[in-house]
């Protein structure tokens, strides 16, 4: 079975660190997102991938080449203007030769695909939505189905009062190819708004897919501190290149741990980092690979890129800092805030809760 993975968007919400990056391939515990999802299809069996995009697709390309490294075969196509979820699926169409899995590309979750791909198959629906419970349905889509999980009603960011269920779309579907008759090319159709529910009119077979597995849109600055935090604290088991270096503490080969620097776990520090004497690593911090925190700096439940450097008795608290960062010393970046790649904080610089720079 081949998967797509819709990765189109240019992530504004997670902006400004998303200018010279696409979302999906923002760092989960110093590792592309994507490449957290493509671990997950390649476990269960999934050995062919195309992306669908249309925003810098050369992240992707450049990282990931032809997949060959991962074991996998990847394909490309770029959308020369937004199709919608759905438009994009059919801009794929010359790849696919049988039933398929559609992704959204900022889903974290370690979701069964095997269990959801075999349900599909007993099912024999032309389409398989994964669903999954949340607490405020209100700002997703509700999906209510019978007692056999077939799908009767989409409600589109319900009022409370319409809330029959709390199960909304978690963006993982199970398709069969005649799906794509609905579908004109480039074209802008959404499934979500106009192919699932033209379908369920029409009396087409849709089955829901019930899941209580972790699942967690990246988003937004906040979800995406979060991913980070629940791969530290196991609330989702993700593989990484670090090593575990006692209780909580992954670590990366070549870094340097100077006398009197103070660790909290959980933790992960990245290669070839430099913790100099006296800094102070928080709990719930990530810093990126080639970085350097030096003596006196303080790092608190943030998240730090790639070869970044944090100088002397600075204070990071509770933010996101970018890739070849420059924190100049006893700057003070407070709570939210964001830090756009390649940024320079002059020394003494107080970066206010929830300022963005770059």
């Amino acid at each position: 079975m081949k998967a797509v993975i819709l990765v189109g968007g240019e992530g504004t919400r997670l902006r400004p660190l998303t200018y010279d990056i696409p979302k999906p391939m923002v760092p989960i515990l110093n590792k592309p997102f994507m490449e957290h999802m493509l671990d997950l299809l390649k476990k269960h069996g999934i050995k062919e991938v195309v992306f669908s995009s249309g925003y810098k697709v050369e992240a992707f390309m450049e990282h990931f080449f032809n997949g060959e490294k991962l074991g996998l075969k990847l394909d490309y196509v770029v959308e020369e203007f937004p199709l919608g979820t759905a438009g994009a699926v059919k801009n794929v169409e010359k790849f696919i030769d049988g039933t398929f899995l559609v992704f959204n590309g900022d889903i974290l979750t370690d979701a069964d695909l095997t269990s959801l791909i075999k349900y599909h198959r007993e099912k024999k629906g032309i389409a398989t939505l994964t669903l999954t419970p949340v607490d405020n349905p209100t700002i997703y889509g509700v999906i209510e189905t019978d007692q056999n999980n077939r799908i009767q009603k989409f409600i589109e960011k319900p009022s409370w009062d319409r809330v029959t269920s709390n199960y909304i779309n978690a963006g993982i579907y199970v398709l069969e190819p005649v799906i794509f008759k609905e579908m004109k090319p480039d074209k802008n159709y959404s499934f979500e708004r106009q192919i699932y529910p033209d379908l369920l009119e029409r009396g087409d077979l849709l089955f829901a897919y019930k899941t209580g597995a972790y699942w967690l849109d990246i988003g937004s600055p906040e979800k995406y501190m979060k991913a980070n935090q629940d791969a530290l604290l196991g609330n989702i088991k993700l593989e990484t290149h670090l090593k575990r270096e006692g209780s909580g503490i992954l670590l990366g080969d070549s870094s340097s741990i100077g006398s009197k620097a103070s660790l909290e776990p959980p933790i992960a520090i990245g290669k070839n980092c430099v913790i100099s004497k006296g800094a102070q690593i928080g709990k719930l911090s990530v810093i990126g690979n080639s970085c350097k925190i030096e003596s006196g700096a303080v790092v608190k439940s943030s998240i730090v890129w790639d070869n970044t450097i944090v100088e002397k008795s600075a204070r990071l608290e509770n933010c996101i800092i970018g890739r070849n960062c420059l924190i100049g010393e006893e700057a003070v970046i407070e709570s939210g805030a964001i830090i756009a790649s390649s940024t320079k904080i002059e020394p003494g610089k107080v970066i206010e809760s929830g300022v963005k720079v770059g």
